[in-house]
């Protein structure tokens, strides 16, 4: 895009800050507006630790329409700001939410589910040496080899039904048992 001082013609990009095409900043609780298979790859930082419950379900339901075919999601929302709590059993009941709803045929996609873990933060987490930092969804294809390749050290990635079939894995990620008993229980959609 081009203006015009006196004569003289301008680019735009020069003046104000621009990012590449096809790149998008912005707020993820606008994502319900972005029409259904629009997004490559989505990254989030910080974007919805706020969101609990169905409320979380409902934006990853959101998040996970809107990937193209192969798209690809990755977010540290999975982790709580202090690391209180991890929202295994939250995923879980959206991973359970898309399956029933590609049983149903209200969706015709695949929606794969992996969980990034790492060390722990000092003076935050209950456990130091491997927690959920980030999640992973794909749809329609899976980037766990890929993304491997760019984890840090002492990072893995784990597939989310393997966290939630290990009730001592989950009991041993925070003081409470909050995680676990999350992990037990099945929000009304998924019910």
């Amino acid at each position: 895009m081009y203006l015009r001082d006196d004569f003289e013609t301008v680019d735009v990009n020069e003046l104000i800050d621009t990012f590449p095409a096809g790149t998008m900043i912005g707020d993820f609780g606008q994502v319900k507006k972005i029409k259904p298979d629009q997004i490559d790859v989505a990254l989030g930082v910080r974007s919805t630790v706020y969101l609990r419950n169905e409320e979380y379900v409902n934006f990853l339901t959101d998040i996970s329409q809107a990937l193209k075919t192969d798209g690809i999601y990755i977010d540290d929302n999975i982790r709580d700001n202090d690391g209180w709590y991890y929202r295994i059993g939250e995923l879980n009941n959206f991973a359970e939410l898309m399956a029933e709803k590609r049983q149903r045929g209200e969706i015709n996609y695949q929606v794969d589910i992996s969980v990034i873990l790492g060390p722990g933060f000092p003076g935050e987490d209950y456990r130091q040496d491997l927690v959920p930092l980030s999640l992973l969804i794909t749809k329609n294809g899976t980037y766990d080899n890929i993304a491997a390749g760019h984890l840090g050290p002492g990072c893995k990635i784990v597939k989310l039904d393997k966290l939630v079939s290990d009730p001592d894995y989950l009991s041993s990620l925070d003081k409470t048992g909050h995680t676990l008993a999350m992990a037990e229980y099945k929000l009304p959609e998924a019910a």
